[in-house]
């Protein structure tokens, strides 16, 4: 079992100690861009699109041509790519989707009309193998007189994740757009996440996208699950803006997976300020000047719970997690949040980024030039290292609550720093008597070895009196 610090969940008494917020670090250059001609100028990883496997690492990308095929056609598309690395991405030819003419390209056929923002997920609970991946999207056919298939958010099925079924008649998606209301189907905006199989609660959970009417129209983060895949319940809301956001904050949507025993949620932050201007408040008559820079771009913020309903900032104060770039840089504009991977001694982030705006203006140029385009980026951190228990120069403690052992000998993901130390001995579960010596550990390791012989305390449960001094404690493996 491994020990996360993102609160005092863990903790029966403490003093003297913070919890930390972390931030990863961009890579300069974005991994993906738009090449071929059906990509037009956007080629970026939105929701939860990217995994691992024995194979390497997958990706389902959203991307787009210019020429409409269809009056009213939506020129959303998705498609495929693979890696062996995660940095360095192929698009292989997969048949599937015919451009002017060739199937010679990676879009997957997903139906002939627009798709936005795919969710994929390899699910280990369906003992069917041709459903061994599942998939949600939203359906963008040509907009309205054009085409009598109502917008939605579909469901698929595939055996490899390269070729894909629907789940549901394309005339019914699983869910129907917000503005389109059918009674006894459930409603969502365009954006969402498909979290996966919850053991827990043994359904299948989306996080949809709500729209609140009140005090004005914005977007928050809805839960939605089924127990089939295919029926599912109407969303309820659990995470909105409140009155620590300025006005005019909205949630664009949020990338849910899990991480040891937390559920981590990669929630995409709208500034819509200039909401201010015509929301009715008249003492609002421009943005102020401190919001100003943020006014229409999208950034990330990290929350995190332990049931999927309620929700907490790992960031006590609410700092981006991945934040937009600099002014002129690829990503200056909006970030979104894709999928968060540990790999090896690292979590790698996911996200797709332009400089292009939440306005018209910026998007009507899509593609006139470098600027304007979508493309896909990574960030990495060390791993675990979200959030961590913090000690400065005066020494702070902690006893942990009683847990089990799983391991005969424990591991801390740790760094000190300066004169920084760690030190940590093993008490019983419920009394103060020592069950081991004090160890003290300095350095800066994911897996600090504890030099600790627990062999005869295996399966007890035991709990940790844990010292520190210039040191920053991200995790303890038991």
């Amino acid at each position: 079992m491994k020990l996360l610090f993102f609160d005092p969940y863990h903790l029966e008494s403490w003093r003297n100690v913070t919890f930390e917020a972390h931030q990863p670090v961009k890579d300069e250059s974005p991994v993906l861009v738009p090449e071929h001609p059906w990509e037009a100028w956007r080629a970026f990883p939105i929701s939860n699109c990217v995994m691992r496997d024995d194979a390497g690492f997958r990706m389902w990308y959203e991307t787009g041509y210019d020429e409409r095929s269809v009056p009213g056609d939506r020129l959303n598309r998705t498609a495929y790519a693979t890696s062996a690395d995660g940095i360095h991405w192929e698009k292989p030819a997969l048949g599937q989707y015919d451009f002017k003419g060739s199937t010679d390209n990676n879009i997957l056929n997903l139906g002939p009309f627009g798709v936005h923002n795919v969710s994929v997920v390899h699910d280990d609970h369906d003992g069917n193998p041709n459903r061994r991946y599942k998939m949600t999207y939203f359906a963008m056919p040509p907009r309205k007189n054009f085409s009598p298939i109502p917008p939605g958010i579909n469901v698929a099925v595939s055996e490899d994740g390269v070729r894909w079924k629907l789940a549901c008649p394309m005339e019914e998606p699983a869910f129907r757009a917000w503005r389109d209301v059918v009674p006894g189907r459930p409603t969502s905006s365009d954006t969402h996440s498909l979290v996966g199989w919850i053991p827990e609660r043994q359904r299948y959970v989306i996080m949809a996208r709500n729209v609140s009417l009140v005090p004005y129209m914005f977007r928050t983060i809805g839960y939605s699950e089924s127990a089939d895949f295919m029926h599912w319940s109407e969303p309820i809301n659990v995470l909105s803006p409140d009155e620590h956001d300025p006005w005019g904050t909205e949630f664009y949507y949020m990338t849910v997976c899990r991480y040891e025993d937390l559920y981590l949620g990669h929630l995409c932050v709208f500034h819509n300020y200039s909401r201010r201007l015509t929301a009715g408040r008249p003492d609002t008559a421009q943005v102020p000047p401190e919001l100003a820079y943020m006014n229409q771009r999208l950034d990330m913020k990290l929350v995190y719970s332990r049931d999927l309903q309620v929700w907490r900032y790992a960031d006590a104060d609410r700092g981006a997690f991945l934040p937009v770039g600099e002014s002129g840089a690829w990503d200056s504009g909006m970030v979104f949040g894709s999928s968060i991977l540990p790999v090896d001694d690292e979590v790698w982030v996911y996200y797709g980024g332009t400089p292009m705006r939440h306005i018209v203006e910026d998007l009507q140029h899509a593609g006139s030039d470098a600027h304007h385009r979508m493309c896909g980026g990574l960030a990495r951190m060390r791993r675990d290292g979200f959030v961590s228990l913090r000690a400065g120069t005066e020494p702070g403690e902690f006893v942990s609550r009683p847990y089990e052992l799983t391991n005969e000998a424990l591991t801390l993901n740790s760094h000190t720093w300066d004169d920084g130390e760690i030190s940590i001995q093993v008490l019983d579960a419920e009394s103060d008597t020592p069950r081991s010596a004090v160890v003290t550990v300095r350095g800066d390791d994911v897996r600090m070895p504890v030099d600790f012989d627990l062999a005869a305390l295996y399966g007890q449960k035991v709990r940790l009196r844990v010292t520190a001094r210039n040191a920053d404690l991200y995790a303890i493996d038991l």
